[in-house]
């Protein structure tokens, strides 16, 4: 999953969420991954599936934080919105 949310493969996201892939696990590197790529589309689909957003995985930051140092607006607003 980390591997396919970094590199945009939004297919593959798919299926592994289909094949019911734990969303969190490695302490959420996925949505952490896909939000510093500023993968909007992936970090949509782990959002809709209930991932943990608040998870700290690079350095303390949360993938809030990274997104937004790393100049993803999109992706920011999106983190942004879900609680």
């Amino acid at each position: 999953m980390s591997s396919a949310a970094r590199n945009g493969h939004a297919m593959v996201v798919v299926v592994l969420l289909n094949e019911g892939v734990d969303i969190n696990e490695n302490t959420g590197a996925a949505l952490m991954l896909a939000a510093r790529q500023g993968h909007l589309n992936i970090v949509n689909m782990l959002l809709a599936k209930g991932v943990k957003v608040s998870l700290a995985v690079e350095g303390g930051y949360i993938p809030l934080c990274v997104a937004t140092r790393n100049g993803h607006a999109a992706v920011t607003a999106a983190l942004h919105r879900k609680p």
